[in-house]
């Protein structure tokens, strides 16, 4: 039986329209969707933890360091086909042997909330032959950058200002604190300092589709499905299908309808 899927909308009824035609859609505002069936992939997004990385950021070293999960990611924000969200079994990430992590952390209240999602993520890389790369704060006086970043085997801190969106609050300003990106390889810690270097991520002169919020219609069973962000390829209009998604949990016509509520 086909799914019901009831929608209210906070935003412009003409981001729905350019999604019929196959646009790149900037995000709006806000949007809301209520599943009428228990054939829904239900996600609980945090709004003020929905900060995006900008493209720029990201895409060199997902690519550069052969990256294979976001390990704190939303279905909105997620730079690789597999993800682990905050409804996740929070021990997914100790499942993980032998690939590639990138992390971008929600901060929390007063930046609580890095040191024990990095220190997993390190526990994965010295443990399990996996590797790190984390988008981080430059805080010197936090123990987990003495503890952690100072062991890494890479540090790039980046020349320019982030600015970093959020497709629930809007485009947000630049953020004032300076950034780094640490690096760490599979196996023991460096029993050496970091090498220290600049970034060579930059931002692009014209504004990439990964920093856009695409939706597209499936030809074959008629669902909405979000375009990743990291999905690179635009399918052409009308010729969409959910096996084209590059996202593990919706490359499916089988896969539910994405409902999602935020707090």
């Amino acid at each position: 039986m086909a799914t019901e899927l009831r929608w209210w909308w906070c935003a412009r009824p003409a981001w729905m329209e350019a999604a019929r035609h196959g646009a790149a859609l900037q995000a709006p505002t806000l949007q809301h969707l209520q599943g009428a069936s228990p054939d829904v992939l239900h996600e609980v997004v945090v709004a003020k933890d929905s900060y995006e990385t900008p493209s720029w950021v990201w895409s060199h070293y997902v690519k550069s360091e052969a990256l294979t999960v976001d390990v704190h990611a939303s279905a909105f924000n997620a730079v690789a086909s597999r993800y682990i969200t905050k409804a996740d079994d929070p021990w997914s990430l100790d499942e993980m042997h032998g690939v590639g992590l990138w992390l971008n952390p929600a901060y929390g209240s007063k930046c609580k909330g890095i040191e024990p999602t990095l220190a997993r993520c390190v526990r994965a890389v010295r443990e399990r032959g996996c590797w790190l790369v984390a988008l981080l704060p430059l805080y010197s006086f936090k123990t987990w950058f003495h503890t952690y970043v100072q062991h890494a085997h890479e540090v790039h801190y980046l020349r320019d200002k982030v600015a970093f969106l959020n497709p629930f609050m809007g485009k947000q300003g630049e953020y004032q604190t300076p950034l780094i990106v640490a690096i760490w390889r599979a196996g023991s810690p460096s029993e050496v300092p970091p090498r220290w270097s600049a970034s060579p991520a930059a931002p692009s002169p014209s504004q990439s589709a990964a920093d856009l919020l695409r939706v597209r219609r499936c030809r074959a069973c008629g669902k909405w499905r979000l375009l990743p962000r990291h999905q690179a390829t635009e399918p052409a209009a009308g010729a969409f299908e959910c096996s084209e998604l590059w996202d593990e949990r919706r490359a499916s016509c089988g896969a539910g309808h994405v409902v999602c509520s935020w707090v």
